[in-house]
C-alpha cells in the first residue's frame, strides 16, 4: 500500500501532508491485515468438528419416496449439535457402508439394527434407539403367521440384500432371492417370481404408494426392530455423550417434535 502512494503522491505531495497520507493508508493495511487474521482465527476456533455417517443407499432409496423418513437423520444432526459435533452423512452401498464404518474409513452408521454387531465388532452402539420398525411378509395372497418365521419354510422368498435382521432369521428351507434394490424386490413379487417378501412394514408400504398392486401387508409383523446410531470404537467418548443427548431430546420433546414435523412433511402441511 506505502508503495503505491509513494508512486502516485510523491511528484505532487512532499513533506508532512505526504507523511500523514502515507500513515493513514500504513493504519488501513495493518487494520484490515489483523481484522482478517482474526475472523479466520475465530472461524477456525469455533469450528466444529466433524463426524461422517454412512446411509445405506437403500434408506435414500425410500427417502425419495418418503420425505418423512429424514427425519432420523435430522434427530441425530441434532443430537452431535448439542456436544459440539457437526454431522455429514454420506450414501454407500448397503454392505459397504459396514465395511468402512468398520474400518474407521468413515466414522459410523447412521442408524442400524443390532443384527450387524456380530460381523461389525469395531463399532459401538449409541444405546439410546432412534427408530423402530416392524419386519412384515408382503404378499399376493394373506398367508397364516402364527408359525412366525416358520410360516416361511419351503416358500420362495424375496428380501433386500444387506438387511441382516431379516437375513439371520429367513429358514433355511426357504428357498431365498436376495435383490439389491427395493424396485427389484417388489418387481419380482409383482410378477410372481417370489411367494413372498418381507421387509419393513412403513417404508415398504410408503414405497408402494397409491400403486400397491393389489398386494397385502400380513400382520402380526415377523418382528419389532430398535435401530441405532452407530459409532466406530475410535470414538468411544463420544457414545455416552451421544446417547445422553438424544435421551435428553426425548425428555424435553424435541425428538417428538422433529417426527411431527416429518409427518406434517409427508401429508404436505
Amino acid at each position: 500500500m506505502s508503495l503505491l502512494l509513494s508512486d502516485k503522491l510523491s511528484p505532487q505531495l512532499t513533506g508532512p501532508l505526504y507523511a500523514f497520507l502515507r500513515a493513514i493508508f500504513t493504519q488501513r493495511s495493518r487494520l484490515f491485515f489483523i481484522t482478517f487474521l482474526v475472523t479466520v482465527i475465530s472461524s477456525v476456533l469455533h469450528a466444529k468438528p466433524l463426524i461422517t455417517l454412512a446411509k445405506p443407499d437403500i434408506s435414500a432409496e425410500l427417502i425419495e419416496k418418503n420425505k418423512a423418513a429424514m427425519y432420523v437423520q435430522n434427530m441425530v444432526r441434532e443430537a452431535f449439535h448439542r456436544i459440539g459435533y457437526d454431522l455429514n452423512v454420506v450414501i454407500l452401498p448397503y454392505e459397504r457402508s459396514l465395511q468402512m464404518s468398520n474400518g474407521a474409513q468413515i466414522d459410523g452408521e447412521l442408524v442400524r439394527s443390532s443384527s450387524i454387531e456380530l460381523q461389525s465388532p469395531h463399532l459401538i452402539r449409541v444405546p439410546e434407539a432412534v427408530l423402530d420398525i416392524d419386519i412384515v411378509v408382503i404378499s399376493r395372497e394373506p398367508i397364516d403367521l402364527s408359525p412366525g418365521w416358520n410360516a416361511l419354510s419351503g416358500k420362495s422368498v424375496g428380501w433386500l440384500l444387506g438387511m441382516k435382521v431379516i437375513e439371520q432369521n429367513l429358514p433355511k428351507t426357504a428357498h431365498v432371492i436376495g435383490v439389491k434394490s427395493i424396485k427389484q424386490l417388489f418387481g419380482m413379487l409383482i410378477k410372481k417370481r417370489v411367494d413372498y417378501v418381507v421387509f419393513m412394514e412403513s417404508f415398504g408400504i410408503s414405497f408402494l404408494g397409491k400403486e400397491s398392486h393389489g398386494l397385502l401387508v400380513n400382520r402380526p409383523p415377523l418382528a419389532k426392530v430398535s435401530n441405532y446410531t452407530y459409532l466406530h470404537e475410535k470414538h468411544a467418548l463420544l457414545v455416552p455423550k451421544l446417547a445422553a443427548s438424544l435421551r435428553a431430546m426425548k425428555q424435553d420433546g424435541t425428538f417428538q417434535r422433529i417426527i411431527e414435523d416429518h409427518k406434517n412433511i409427508k401429508k404436505g402441511l
